[in-house]
């Protein structure tokens, strides 16, 4: 009898261990890394909201094989529309010196990269750039 009472101890301690893990994953997965070519959108799972990277405003950013003063800055539009209220677009900058985050409708949004990244030899095309963004939903 006291054989079984500690199996039955010891699977409920199991169900209740795994009920708690299962109310973490929701957690978790309100993150998302996303790349995006610039005019490309994204629909954030699980909302309305959608994300569009829309332009490269500036890159000054030190062009590698070169010696700067600084590492300079590029700077994103990035734009929100959710169904029933006006666009909206932030820029977001890959110096921390700038905005790095915006926030519109429940979901942040952070620049955090941008590639291909300048050289010295020539200008990046519009068509290259690719931004990775972090998605997460509040």
């Amino acid at each position: 009898m006291a054989n079984n009472f500690k199996r039955v101890v010891s699977f409920l301690g199991l169900v209740l261990c795994l009920a708690c893990h299962a109310a973490v994953l929701p957690q978790q997965s309100r993150e998302l890394r996303v790349v995006l070519k610039m005019g490309e959108s994204l629909r954030v799972p699980d909302t309305t909201v959608t994300v569009r990277f829309e332009e490269v405003t500036e890159d000054s950013r030190c062009p590698t094989g070169t010696t700067c003063i600084w590492e300079g800055d590029a700077a994103v539009r990035i734009g929100f529309t959710i169904p029933n209220a006006p666009p909206a677009s932030y820029v977001l900058h890959t110096s921390q010196r700038f905005a790095q985050k915006a926030e519109h409708g429940g979901t942040s949004v952070l620049l955090v990269t941008l590639v291909p990244h300048p050289t010295a030899n020539g200008e990046t095309r519009r068509d290259e750039y690719r931004v990775t963004l972090l998605i997460e939903r509040k």
